[in-house]
């Protein structure tokens, strides 16, 4: 493709179509609008201290803080992937329940997993919580 199929006609010569030509269109003046703040680097010294002032102990207290709270993150996302596949589960036991021909397995085992789900990840944030008090 070459720049000049933009302003070619569609029906003449083979051009692009006009929701290509706004879509090409809308990619340049993004780029067009969006490059100068990349290239606005500042120039840091690598011999200046950018720490702040902070040792290791601050540091490494930081990071601790860090991973309890993308703990707790991952904990809650866990629980509520497994509360929203027992709700799931309860729906399809419901519709299993309305019709004859569909078995209701698959709910069982996922009402099941979903359950463990829950149950594990608040186990885990209750002792997770009681060690770190």
């Amino acid at each position: 493709m070459s720049l000049l199929a933009l302003f070619r006609s569609p029906t003449r010569g083979g051009g692009l179509p006009i929701h290509h030509r706004a879509y090409l269109l809308a990619v340049a003046v993004a780029m067009f609008v969006l490059a100068p703040p990349v290239f606005a680097v500042q120039a840091t010294d690598a011999t200046q201290d950018s720490s702040g002032g902070k040792n290791f102990t601050q540091v490494a207290g930081n990071i601790d803080q860090a991973r309890q709270i993308g703990t707790t993150v991952l904990l809650g996302i866990f629980a509520l992937v497994g509360i929203i596949m027992a709700g799931m589960s309860i729906l399809a036991l419901h519709r299993a329940s309305k019709e004859e021909r569909e078995k209701p397995t698959g709910a069982v085992v996922g009402l099941i997993c979903g359950g463990a789900m829950t149950m594990v990840s608040m186990i885990v944030w209750i002792v997770h919580n009681t060690l770190a008090a």
